[in-house]
């Protein structure tokens, strides 16, 4: 019986040797401490603006309160109505600001009422639920695309210390393991060779998360040599999120959130999200023209990739990955985006010794780079203010602490440590790195299964 159920959770090879079963549940152990000493003291703005969506889904009277990126919210909503009997105040914590509501984040009026609730820790802790235990299945699941023991256990220590996940789901408190879980069981399910799950299961990571519309049509498209399967699993990627765009529209009495953005309008839609905007911002201008640097280099990897007539799972990782890396070695983004690289880079740290140094250092630079850039707070002692609001809320950025440092020194030592010049190399490293990785992933398919 013990052994049926660890062949559930890991391949054969794995199951099979209990001192590596051992270091595994080490990793585990260690990895779920550190997730549950930050689920109750933190969060931003953006955690509360999310849940108050949820509340307003369960009470508010409109079902379809929101327009793209909808499943999280009802996912929230759900666990938000199994834990209502704990958070007696809910409907007071979770109000809507105002009556035009919001398109992204509360300003800091309802969220000080939030963490001043005596119920806040209880609340952030019990609404993370759903995080962590999406989390542990993007483990099992990540594991069981790996048969190798070294290359799994390398896998495993990525996923679960890497400061770049712990940060994103449950520093910052943003919904982002959802479409992870979705996404890797989609991987999963292409490596069992089942195209129609896989093309369903990527339907719901991108009603999670729209940037992953950047994988269609080439995901599908690699799924299966069959046309049958390529334009079936295709239509499945897009169903959910036509399908809940057209009852939102039959049904619903119009969206709360994004006032201003009717539903039917899905690209309007899917831009306020930010990163379709953004991937067309690094360009070349060239007389009256602009080559978007961004829709240049997937045109290279739609090329390369379809030319080279492989397909199945690890042709699916390859040209998602160098996708997926791309944006981010190009175009600006978001401090808690990067989670959007890690499934990526967690299989890719897989794949050889040679590749493990840049997977680590990546997150390590990408820490330096997000202190520094501090946009609304995103990344400064500020996410800690359920523990204390008067001393967190008021913490200065380390942008503010390197202006003040050098604001008596000399204009060159000023303009070498001025926070736009350090928050530029640190870009330049990561854009390096990563280039890095795409070379090898062009050089050589990914040696993962």
């Amino acid at each position: 019986m013990k052994l049926k159920l660890l062949k559930l959770l890991f391949t054969s090879e794995i199951a099979s040797d209990s001192s590596y079963l051992r270091k595994i549940a080490v990793i585990l152990l260690i990895g779920l401490i550190i997730r549950l000493i930050f689920m109750p003291i933190s969060a931003h703005n953006d955690f509360l603006s999310e849940h108050i969506r949820a509340e307003y889904i369960l009470f508010g009277g409109n079902p379809f309160a929101v327009t793209s990126q909808f499943l999280p919210h009802y996912i929230d909503a759900a666990f938000l109505f199994l834990s209502t009997p704990f958070i007696p105040d809910h409907g007071e914590i979770f109000k809507l600001p105002s009556q035009t509501g919001s398109a992204s984040t509360v300003e800091n009026e309802p969220f000080i009422r939030f963490i001043d609730s005596p119920n806040s820790y209880r609340a952030l802790f019990l609404l993370k639920l759903p995080y962590l235990i999406g989390d542990f299945l993007c483990f099992f699941m990540l594991l069981r695309l790996i048969s190798d023991k070294k290359r799994a256990f390398w896998l495993a220590c990525f996923w679960m210390f890497n400061p770049i996940s712990i940060y994103a789901v449950y520093v910052y408190g943003r919904y982002e393991i959802y479409w992870a879980l979705f996404l890797i069981a989609s991987l999963l399910f292409c490596k069992k060779e089942r195209p129609y799950l896989s093309g369903l299961m990527l339907g719901f990571a991108i009603a999670s998360r729209s940037y992953l519309l950047m994988l269609l049509p080439l995901f599908p498209l690699l799924i299966s040599r069959k046309w049958g399967a390529r334009i079936a699993s295709l239509a499945l990627a897009v169903a959910p999120t036509a399908a809940y765009s057209l009852f939102a529209n039959l049904l619903g009495p119009g969206p709360f959130f994004y006032k201003s953005i009717p539903t039917s309008n899905v690209i309007e839609s899917l831009a306020e999200g930010g990163f379709i905007g953004l991937g067309l911002l690094p360009r070349l201008d060239i007389g009256q023209y602009h080559i978007y640097l961004f829709i240049f280099a997937l045109t290279l990897i739609y090329i390369w990739t379809l030319n080279k007539k492989e397909y199945g799972f690890l042709s699916v990782v390859r040209g998602s990955s160098l996708i997926i890396l791309s944006y981010f070695l190009l175009a600006p983004f978001s401090t808690h985006w990067f989670f959007w690289a890690v499934p990526w880079l967690a299989l890719f740290m897989a794949e050889s010794k040679e590749s493990r140094w840049a997977a680590w250092a990546i997150p390590a630079v990408w820490f330096l780079h997000s202190a520094i850039y501090s946009d609304w707070s995103v990344f400064t002692l500020y996410l800690f203010s359920p523990i204390n609001p008067q001393y967190f809320m008021g913490s200065s950025s380390l942008s503010q602490v390197i202006l003040s440092l050098t604001q008596n020194m000399g204009s060159v030592v000023k303009d070498i440590l001025s926070p736009e010049t350090l928050l530029g190399v640190m870009r330049s490293i990561i854009s390096g790195m990563i280039f890095y990785i795409i070379l090898r992933i062009i050089k050589k398919k990914p040696s993962i299964d």
